[in-house]
Order: structure tokens, then C-alpha cells, then sequence
């Protein structure tokens, strides 16, 4: 008998919102912000979107003990 795991296709991601909806939300229902701030061209930015921001334990927490904000630091 072979057995073979596959990781899920429809994985979970990170609920990314504006700085605006967070606070909003923050307001109604209180937790932390996060805020990742990044460019398009920073090495490390890709990397944390290809590696950490990925990782379901890491998806899990952000998603359950924060409201995640993404602001491009050239707009």
C-alpha cells in the first residue's frame, strides 16, 4: 500500500488590508497591527513573501492575532 501526502492547493493565506481597514478593524474588534513595509525591489521583501509569509503556522498567527498591512514604502 502507498501512501502520499500532498500539501493542500487552496492554502491559506495572509488577510493583507490597508492601513485604513486595519484601524477600522482594530477599532471594532481590537488587535494588533503588522505592518510589513517593502518595495518592489528589495531582495529581502521577496524573500519574506516567498518563504515566511507563506508558512502555514506563520499564516495562522497572523491571521488569528493581527490585522496585516502591506505599505509600499515609495507610494
Amino acid at each position: 500500500m502507498l501512501i502520499l501526502s500532498f500539501p493542500s492547493i487552496a492554502q491559506e493565506k495572509i488577510n493583507w488590508m490597508s492601513f485604513e481597514e486595519a484601524v477600522a478593524l482594530a477599532e471594532e474588534e481590537p488587535k494588533h497591527i503588522f505592518v510589513d513595509v517593502y518595495t518592489d525591489w528589495c531582495g529581502w521583501c521577496k524573500k519574506m513573501d516567498a518563504s515566511t509569509f507563506v508558512d502555514p503556522a506563520i499564516v495562522n498567527l497572523m491571521n488569528e492575532y493581527f490585522y496585516a498591512v502591506k505599505l509600499d514604502a515609495e507610494q
